[in-house]
Protein backbone atom coordinates (compact mmCIF):
# COMPACT_ATOMS: atom_id res chain seq x y z
CA UNK A 1 0.00 0.00 0.00
CA UNK A 2 2.60 2.62 0.43
CA UNK A 3 3.70 1.96 -3.17
CA UNK A 4 0.23 3.08 -3.94
CA UNK A 5 0.77 6.02 -2.17
CA UNK A 6 3.66 7.20 -4.13
CA UNK A 7 2.30 6.39 -7.36
CA UNK A 8 -1.18 8.58 -6.42
CA UNK A 9 1.65 11.47 -6.52
CA UNK A 10 2.12 10.68 -10.16
CA UNK A 11 5.36 13.01 -10.45
CA UNK A 12 8.56 11.02 -11.52
CA UNK A 13 10.42 10.89 -8.32
CA UNK A 14 7.60 9.35 -6.52
CA UNK A 15 6.90 6.97 -8.70
CA UNK A 16 10.60 5.79 -8.63
CA UNK A 17 9.53 5.77 -4.47
CA UNK A 18 6.62 3.41 -5.42
CA UNK A 19 8.51 1.45 -7.99
CA UNK A 20 11.37 0.50 -5.11
CA UNK A 21 8.64 -0.20 -2.49
CA UNK A 22 6.64 -2.27 -4.58
CA UNK A 23 9.77 -4.30 -5.67
CA UNK A 24 11.14 -4.62 -2.06
CA UNK A 25 7.33 -5.46 -1.15
CA UNK A 26 6.93 -8.06 -3.91
CA UNK A 27 10.11 -9.97 -2.91
CA UNK A 28 9.26 -10.02 0.83
CA UNK A 29 5.69 -11.47 -0.29
CA UNK A 30 7.52 -14.49 -1.79
CA UNK A 31 10.14 -14.88 0.83
CA UNK A 32 7.88 -15.05 3.54
CA UNK A 33 5.61 -18.30 1.81
CA UNK A 34 8.59 -19.57 0.98
CA UNK A 35 10.15 -19.62 4.46
CA UNK A 36 6.98 -20.45 5.99
CA UNK A 37 6.61 -23.74 3.81
CA UNK A 38 10.54 -24.22 4.39
CA UNK A 39 9.65 -24.04 8.29
CA UNK A 40 6.65 -26.16 7.94
CA UNK A 41 4.32 -22.97 9.28
CA UNK A 42 2.63 -22.55 6.67
CA UNK A 43 -1.31 -22.63 6.79
CA UNK A 44 -4.66 -22.12 4.89
CA UNK A 45 -5.34 -19.09 6.77
CA UNK A 46 -2.05 -17.37 6.03
CA UNK A 47 -2.33 -18.16 2.30
CA UNK A 48 -5.58 -16.64 2.52
CA UNK A 49 -4.45 -13.76 3.72
CA UNK A 50 -1.88 -13.49 1.68
CA UNK A 51 -3.68 -14.04 -1.56
CA UNK A 52 -6.61 -11.67 -0.53
CA UNK A 53 -4.53 -8.54 0.88
CA UNK A 54 -2.12 -9.13 -2.47
CA UNK A 55 -5.99 -8.88 -4.67
CA UNK A 56 -7.11 -5.68 -2.39
CA UNK A 57 -3.63 -3.98 -2.56
CA UNK A 58 -3.93 -5.01 -6.75
CA UNK A 59 -7.02 -3.16 -6.69
CA UNK A 60 -5.70 -0.27 -4.51
CA UNK A 61 -2.42 0.29 -6.89
CA UNK A 62 -4.55 0.40 -10.00
CA UNK A 63 -6.77 3.10 -8.33
CA UNK A 64 -3.92 4.98 -7.19
CA UNK A 65 -2.24 4.88 -10.66
CA UNK A 66 -5.30 6.08 -12.54
CA UNK A 67 -6.49 8.88 -10.28
CA UNK A 68 -2.64 10.16 -9.93
CA UNK A 69 -2.60 10.08 -13.92
CA UNK A 70 -6.14 11.64 -14.59
CA UNK A 71 -4.96 14.36 -12.23
CA UNK A 72 -2.00 14.96 -14.03
CA UNK A 73 -3.01 14.62 -17.29
CA UNK A 74 -6.71 15.52 -17.07
CA UNK A 75 -7.18 13.07 -19.82
CA UNK A 76 -11.00 11.27 -18.70
CA UNK A 77 -9.96 8.38 -20.83
CA UNK A 78 -7.87 7.50 -18.19
CA UNK A 79 -10.40 6.45 -16.07
CA UNK A 80 -11.52 4.31 -19.07
CA UNK A 81 -8.25 2.34 -19.21
CA UNK A 82 -7.64 2.06 -15.31
CA UNK A 83 -11.37 0.59 -15.14
CA UNK A 84 -10.89 -2.16 -18.10
CA UNK A 85 -6.79 -2.96 -17.12
CA UNK A 86 -8.16 -3.79 -13.34
CA UNK A 87 -11.56 -5.78 -14.75
CA UNK A 88 -8.95 -7.52 -17.25
CA UNK A 89 -6.80 -8.76 -14.11
CA UNK A 90 -10.08 -9.53 -12.18
CA UNK A 91 -11.90 -11.30 -14.84
CA UNK A 92 -8.41 -13.75 -15.73
CA UNK A 93 -8.36 -14.78 -11.83
CA UNK A 94 -12.19 -15.43 -12.04
CA UNK A 95 -11.59 -17.53 -15.03
CA UNK A 96 -9.16 -20.18 -13.43
CA UNK A 97 -11.04 -19.58 -10.23
CA UNK A 98 -14.64 -21.08 -11.86
CA UNK A 99 -12.22 -23.79 -14.50
CA UNK A 100 -10.64 -25.11 -11.19
CA UNK A 101 -14.57 -25.31 -9.52
CA UNK A 102 -16.29 -26.64 -12.50
CA UNK A 103 -13.77 -29.31 -13.67
CA UNK A 104 -11.71 -31.59 -11.87
CA UNK A 105 -8.92 -31.85 -14.13
CA UNK A 106 -8.58 -28.34 -14.83
CA UNK A 107 -5.09 -28.04 -13.00
CA UNK A 108 -3.26 -30.33 -15.28
CA UNK A 109 -4.68 -28.54 -18.21
CA UNK A 110 -3.64 -25.16 -17.08
CA UNK A 111 -0.06 -26.57 -16.22
CA UNK A 112 0.19 -28.87 -19.38
CA UNK A 113 -0.90 -25.24 -21.38
CA UNK A 114 1.87 -23.61 -19.58
CA UNK A 115 4.57 -26.62 -20.75
CA UNK A 116 3.70 -26.49 -23.89
CA UNK A 117 3.73 -22.54 -24.42
CA UNK A 118 7.21 -22.34 -22.02
CA UNK A 119 8.10 -18.30 -23.47
CA UNK A 120 4.34 -17.69 -23.10
CA UNK A 121 3.80 -18.66 -19.36
CA UNK A 122 6.48 -15.59 -18.65
CA UNK A 123 3.43 -13.32 -20.10
CA UNK A 124 0.36 -14.55 -18.41
CA UNK A 125 -1.54 -11.76 -17.18
CA UNK A 126 -0.95 -12.54 -13.69
CA UNK A 127 0.20 -11.00 -10.48
CA UNK A 128 4.22 -11.68 -11.14
CA UNK A 129 3.97 -10.44 -14.77
CA UNK A 130 1.33 -7.15 -13.66
CA UNK A 131 3.69 -6.33 -11.02
CA UNK A 132 6.57 -6.48 -12.87
CA UNK A 133 5.07 -3.95 -15.76
CA UNK A 134 3.66 -1.65 -12.61
CA UNK A 135 7.35 -1.14 -11.44
CA UNK A 136 8.61 -0.64 -15.22
CA UNK A 137 6.05 1.59 -16.13
CA UNK A 138 6.63 3.40 -12.62
CA UNK A 139 10.82 3.42 -13.30
CA UNK A 140 10.33 4.28 -17.16
CA UNK A 141 7.43 7.04 -16.14
CA UNK A 142 4.90 5.58 -18.47
CA UNK A 143 2.05 4.81 -16.34
CA UNK A 144 -0.47 6.04 -19.73
CA UNK A 145 0.95 3.63 -21.54
CA UNK A 146 0.86 0.55 -19.02
CA UNK A 147 -2.89 1.29 -18.66
CA UNK A 148 -3.69 1.31 -22.07
CA UNK A 149 -1.31 -1.89 -22.44
CA UNK A 150 -3.08 -3.35 -19.68
CA UNK A 151 -6.19 -3.22 -21.28
CA UNK A 152 -5.52 -4.40 -24.48
CA UNK A 153 -3.29 -7.57 -23.44
CA UNK A 154 -5.48 -8.13 -20.09
CA UNK A 155 -8.70 -8.45 -22.36
CA UNK A 156 -7.05 -10.16 -25.36
CA UNK A 157 -5.27 -12.68 -22.61
CA UNK A 158 -8.81 -13.00 -20.92
CA UNK A 159 -10.21 -13.54 -24.64
CA UNK A 160 -7.54 -16.20 -25.41
CA UNK A 161 -7.87 -18.10 -22.33
CA UNK A 162 -11.82 -18.07 -22.03
CA UNK A 163 -11.71 -19.88 -25.68
CA UNK A 164 -8.69 -22.26 -25.10
CA UNK A 165 -10.23 -23.12 -21.67
CA UNK A 166 -13.57 -23.91 -22.86
CA UNK A 167 -12.01 -26.08 -25.92
CA UNK A 168 -10.54 -28.28 -23.50
CA UNK A 169 -13.48 -28.29 -21.15
CA UNK A 170 -15.26 -29.39 -24.31
CA UNK A 171 -12.77 -31.90 -25.40
CA UNK A 172 -12.09 -33.55 -21.67
CA UNK A 173 -16.10 -33.96 -21.12
CA UNK A 174 -16.86 -35.41 -24.74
Amino acid sequence: LPASYFFYKATYPYLIYGAIILLISFILDYADGALARLRDQSSSLGAWFDHTSDEFSKVIMFLAITYGLYNLKQNIFIWLYGFLAITAYFVIGLLYLYYGKFFAFATDVIEKEKEKRKFLKQFFFIDPFVTTIIILAAFFNQFYYFLIFSTVYGWFFAIVMYCLLTKKAIKMTH
